[in-house]
């Protein structure tokens, strides 16, 4: 063959391979569609598009040789699609015309189908936070995006958005028991109280259930359904903690002490409901950042979200009007304004009515003197709270609390004297302003700081007029205070965590009362500087069935130069999966306390009068407490039952509120005994069912008077209160019975009850008042008009059966020598209403 020939048939074989892999090519590309399906097969995945940005698109498969991610890399660069690779080999192709989109939705409580306010939802370096109704929107969303939903009280959750959502979406959230220091107890009583494994109770009014006769947020009339408080006087505001008295008590609001807490004479709280968002309540083991408060601790606060939208809200109940204006200020920033004022000095209705005689019963305001008139009373409140959020940065927090409230009551009394008519006022004023600083700093993930400072004022000021006797009593409480606290945490490991910081507190009380028949002044001021170092250690096992806290509060009270040292402790097991025991122990102080005086006002809010410790006759109350108890929980069933011992020391006998022969006394003695609390629920789809049963023995110790022991004042031997509820969507309706022994008494000695022109009385609290009853209920109805309009109705039936009970008993000695028998009523048969709008 020559050279020519064999040119010609290399050339020929040449042609004929690139026909040949020419042909190959054509005949291996496929369409698209039949590509991924291969490779889902292939790589166990599954791929998400729509037809119509894949039609008639071909090419050639991905050799088999290539990995899962080069196969990917391969379809992008031979089409011109894009490709997203999600979670669990999850792919995403859209065209880039769809690239872009908006996306909203509506979250909801998984159980209860609530929105759920506040939840931050964050996708990439977007971020927003939903509203009243639960809703949120992201204008600038891509395939692929993950949303990633956080919020308090609630487990995490990851939304992937895979393709363009023709509709908002719905999204669940379910609760986590985990979140509240580890809850022991979800849903106590109704939805939104927990127990925690620390020993507090919180009450979440974001997922809030209904109580009988509750039909408002109230922190302070939500917590005297819990099993061992009470309120003997039946306010909302006085409240007995085990035996303990109203002052014994340290209620805050964002972390600012609060000296008054009631208005209209404690039957209504002084926190504005539309403001209340979380509630703590301490019966022992208190944190050992806290102090005061030797019964109980309730921590009240307002909400930390920042609002992303103007809400405003009008409301109306038959006592008050109220409002709350919510101001997004910059994306980070947010104020929220609240106010209350009552109407009854403009419109009295039923309601307003009910409560000024129960208030103002065996009072010169409606007993008076034959030939004396009383006329022209007149009464109001108002209270002011604002709240400014600040996320500074995502480690730098601020938030700045103001509160103002007050307290206004005057009446005119006119009587003829020589012929001619005299009338004069009688008038009393309280009113508590606090404002409060709170910083908080997250170094890094292990450790953060908290800086806590507020203010207040407190004061009252009172005059009290006898125009038969010329007679004119002022009196006038105040109280100045400032507090510095500075708090670490720093998270050794995920078992062991670790607290500490420094308080400074400054509290000065004046006291005042004038007379100008007889004629005296007294007037005493003190001023006491506390200092205080707390720590605690807590401690988690891997499996999280077993926490310990220790705590540690070293006091060091400067006027005296005494140093009190507090030890704290909290001790939860879980075991046999259904059941937990704990252990719950501290010691505590506090060096303010009240005096009361109950027979020789006319207003019953001026004479509880504050008072400092001054380590002569008003000791600094002392008291160590310790309690025990096992909760079992399963197939929703929950039986909580604690035994507790309680001893307090260095009472002062004119703050226990006696009205027999040691009323007058200025003792000093302490109080102790022991009790058990049980509490059983069953929850039944959306009914819960619930009774309480506690049983208290305390009793007081007085070296100095004639009998040395006796019954505590404030002791319920025997307390039942039996509950149902029932939730379906935005409709509740609960009812309730409560029933409890009579508090104790003193009569005076049946056929001798006069001696040397005195009441001669028995042995002190040797006798009771009859059985205590009442029924509640409530109903609440919330509603959408549109999109943006929320309605929130109510209606609330206090004491139904209308019955009469004696909430107390004493005696005065008058002229015709004969002990007459005074009594207090509780409130009749009462409704309130509720009518609130939010938009």
């Amino acid at each position: 063959m020559s050279k020519r020939e064999l040119f010609k048939c290399i050339c020929l074989y040449f042609f004929l391979c690139l026909n040949a892999l020419s042909a190959q090519n054509v005949q291996d590309k496929q369409l698209l569609t039949k590509v991924l399906k291969d490779l889902e097969i292939r790589y166990d995945c599954n791929f998400s598009y729509s037809n119509e940005d894949l039609q008639d698109i071909t090419l050639v498969p991905p050799s088999e040789e290539l990995s899962f991610i080069n196969a990917i890399e391969y379809l992008k660069n031979n089409t011109s699609l894009i490709f997203n690779v999600l979670q669990d080999r999850i792919v995403t192709i859209v065209s880039p015309n769809d690239f872009i989109f908006s996306v909203c939705g509506t979250i909801l409580d998984k159980e209860t189908q609530h929105p759920i306010t506040g939840a931050t939802v964050i996708t990439g370096k977007q971020y927003t936070i939903s509203d009243d109704f639960g809703r949120f929107q992201f204008t600038d969303i891509k395939v692929g995006a993950i949303l990633d939903i956080k919020h308090i009280g609630y487990e995490n959750r990851n939304v992937t958005i895979i393709e363009k959502p023709e509709n908002c979406l719905i999204l669940q959230l379910a609760q986590n028991v985990q979140e509240l220091n580890e809850v022991v107890i979800p849903n106590f009583i109704t939805q939104g109280i927990k127990k925690t494994a620390e020993g507090a109770i919180t009450i979440d009014y974001n997922q809030f259930g209904v109580l009988p006769g509750l039909i408002d947020t109230d922190a302070l009339q939500t917590v005297q359904s819990l099993p061992g408080i009470n309120s003997l006087d039946e306010t909302v505001t006085n409240i007995n903690i085990r035996g303990g008295s109203h002052d014994q008590n340290l209620i805050t609001w964002n972390n600012i002490k609060m000296y008054q807490t009631g208005h209209f004479f404690n039957l209504i709280s002084a926190f504005n409901p539309n403001m209340t968002n979380k509630v703590a309540l301490y019966k022992n083991g208190t944190p050992s950042g806290l102090s005061d408060g030797v019964s109980g601790t309730i921590d009240i606060k307002s909400s930390d979200r920042i609002a992303t939208e103007f809400k405003a809200s009008l409301g109306l109940n038959l006592i008050e009007v109220n409002g709350l204006v919510d101001i997004p200020i910059s994306k980070n920033a947010s104020l929220q304004i609240s106010g209350r004022r009552s109407y009854s000095d403009l419109v009295k209705t039923h309601t307003s009515d009910h409560y000024f005689e129960k208030a103002f019963q065996n009072t010169e305001v409606f007993k008076n003197e034959n030939n004396v008139i009383s006329e022209n009373d007149n009464f109001r409140f108002f209270d002011i709270e604002a709240v400014l959020n600040y996320d500074i940065t995502e480690n730098d927090k601020l938030k700045v609390g103001f509160i103002t409230m007050k307290n206004d009551f005057s009446f005119f009394e006119s009587a003829f004297i020589l012929n001619e008519e005299e009338s004069k006022e009688s008038t009393s004023e309280q009113s508590n302003m606090g404002i409060g600083l709170n910083y908080s700093h997250i170094w890094n993930d292990k450790f953060n700081t908290t800086l806590n400072i507020y203010g207040l004022q407190y004061n009252l000021k009172a005059k009290n007029v006898d125009i038969l006797n010329e007679k004119q009593l002022v009196q006038e409480n105040s109280i100045d205070e400032t507090e510095f606290t500075i708090a670490s945490n720093y998270k050794l490991n995920e078992i062991m965590h670790l607290n500490g910081g420094y308080s400074f507190n400054e509290s000065g009380i004046y006291n005042f009362d004038e007379s100008n028949n007889p004629l005296f002044r007294i007037f005493s001021k003190d001023v006491i500087r506390k200092h205080a170092l707390f720590t605690s250690l807590k401690l988690n096992s891997t499996s999280y069935k077993t926490q310990l806290t220790l705590g540690l509060r070293i006091n060091y009270i400067q006027p005296f130069d005494e140093f009190i040292i507090e030890p704290r402790l909290s001790f939860n097991q879980k075991f046999l999966g259904v059941f937990t025991w704990d252990v719950l122990g501290e010691f505590k102080h506090q060096t303010n306390t009240q005096s009361v005086d109950l027979q020789n006002d006319f207003l019953g809010v001026e004479n509880r009068r504050w008072v400092a410790s001054n380590n002569r006759d008003v000791p600094i109350i002392k008291s160590k407490q310790l309690s025990t108890g096992v909760t079992y929980k399963e197939n929703e069933w929950l039986i909580n039952l604690e035994i507790f011992y309680k001893d307090v020391k260095g009472i002062v006998a004119q703050s226990q509120e006696f009205q027999n022969q040691y009323q007058f006394r200025t003792d000093s003695g302490s109080y102790s005994g022991s009790g058990i609390d049980v509490f059983i629920s069953k929850k039944i789809k959306a009914f819960s069912l619930w009774g309480s049963y506690s049983y208290q023995d305390l009793n007081y110790h007085f070296k100095t008077l004639q009998q040395s022991r006796f019954p505590n004042n404030f002791n319920i031997n025997n307390a039942l209160n039996l509950g149902a509820s029932y939730n379906y969507n935005n409709f509740k309706i609960a009812t309730g019975l409560k029933w409890n022994t009579g508090r104790a008494i003193t009569n005076p000695v049946k056929g001798n009850e006069v001696i040397d022109n005195e009441i001669n009385y028995e042995p002190a609290n040797t006798s009771n008042l009859p059985d205590y009853f009442r029924w509640d209920g409530s109903l609440t109805y919330d509603f959408k008009i549109n999109k943006t309009i929320l309605v929130n109705t109510g209606i609330s039936l206090w004491n139904i059966t209308d019955k009469s009970n004696l909430i107390n008993k004493y005696y005065e000695f008058t002229d015709i020598n004969f002990p007459i028998e005074i009594i207090d009523n509780s409130l009749e048969f009462t409704t309130n209403f509720l009518l609130r709008v939010t938009f």
